[in-house]
């Protein structure tokens, strides 16, 4: 996608009226106007005419704002659709164009031409507020050095009382910057018999201790992230597959065991919810939002009705089989 300024201006010949435009045309790479390297952009308006008319458009050509430039001068146009007249100092100051260049003419839009391609612009590194004071025995935190030692919770009874600035790196060794104060990586835990969790986290698994993992605000140990093996309804909490002991998915908001994410081998009408194909058990597909057993997904050998819901995939259906445009599998041999 591109920026494009385009400044619309009428003028009186007689015997009737003629639409000028000035057109200024800036090509960046981008996705919105929020993330083009440029935001701001300069333009002289001659004094002929009436008020010009400010359209801010993508390649689109779909008009983001229309303003009204007031008069002739010189103007500095934001994307963000702000207006803001400006001396020749001020122009020349921003190196867009030379003080004592003539105002732009109006003329036909240039054709549409290609960009070339562009290095994305590296990020400013905001200025160290502690002025790089700060050795390696201390961190910069609230603009202060302060000494990674007395970065700590000191044990899993004391209140942490160490402020951070969001980052692990504000925090001692074993510590980690959580709810703003540093916490003991080892008091992140829950209860290895499974008990409620309460150990509070900001949304990263760094946050919690070893075998743990955050979901929903506060660490969970990964063994406690199951489905009971007799596939009761399930109950641990999770935002992904990762927030979930090995041989489970996170499906619909809770870790389910993959061995309980199948059909019944009688085929009968399956329940185990998915999304995906890695949310059901081996030799299952997920179509039409549920688990289905790969040997149930077929054709009567005699050619009857197919009844065998796809997504239009030939891997929700069974060897030999395909989806059809109907999204049943049907028997390649019925074909």
């Amino acid at each position: 996608r591109f920026l494009n300024l385009t400044i619309t201006d009428t003028v009186e010949f007689e015997p009737g009226r003629e639409q000028r435009t000035y057109f200024s045309r800036h090509a960046s790479s981008g996705d919105s106007l929020e993330s083009l390297p440029g935001t701001v952009f300069a333009l002289s308006v001659d004094g002929q005419g009436e008020g010009p008319q400010l359209k801010v458009m993508l390649d689109s050509d779909e008009a983001v704002t229309t303003l009204t430039i007031d008069g002739p001068g010189y103007y500095l146009l934001g994307v963000d659709g702000s207006v803001t007249r400006a001396t020749p100092a001020e122009v020349e100051a921003l190196g867009m164009f030379d003080r004592d260049a003539p105002p732009v003419e109006p003329t036909e839009p240039d054709a549409p031409t290609t960009p070339e391609p562009t290095e994305p612009s590296t990020p400013e590194i905001p200025p160290d507020p502690c002025g790089d004071t700060c050795d390696a025995t201390q961190a910069c935190v609230a603009g202060a050095c302060v000494a990674l030692s007395d970065q700590v919770q000191r044990s899993c009874n004391s209140t942490p009382t160490a402020a951070c600035d969001g980052e692990d790196t504000d925090c001692g060794p074993g510590n980690a910057c959580v709810g703003g104060v540093c916490r003991l990586l080892s008091c992140q835990v829950q209860n290895t018999s499974c008990y409620t969790p309460t150990a509070s986290c900001d949304g990263e698994d760094s946050d919690c201790g070893e075998g743990h993992a955050c979901s929903g605000g506060l660490c969970r140990r990964l063994t406690c992230q199951i489905q009971n093996t007799s596939c009761y309804t399930p109950t641990a909490v999770c935002e992904a597959s990762s927030d979930c002991a090995g041989e489970h998915a996170c499906v619909a908001g809770t870790c389910r065991r993959l061995t309980c994410q199948i059909q019944n081998s009688s085929c009968y009408t399956p329940t185990a919810i998915c999304a995906a194909d890695a949310d059901c058990g081996a030799d299952h597909a997920c179509a039409a939002g549920v688990c289905r057993r790969l040997t149930c997904q077929v054709q009567n050998a005699s050619c009857y009705t197919p009844t065998a819901v796809c997504d239009a995939e030939d891997t929700d259906c069974g060897e030999g089989h395909t989806c059809n445009d109907s999204g049943v599998c049907q028997r390649l041999t019925c074909q």
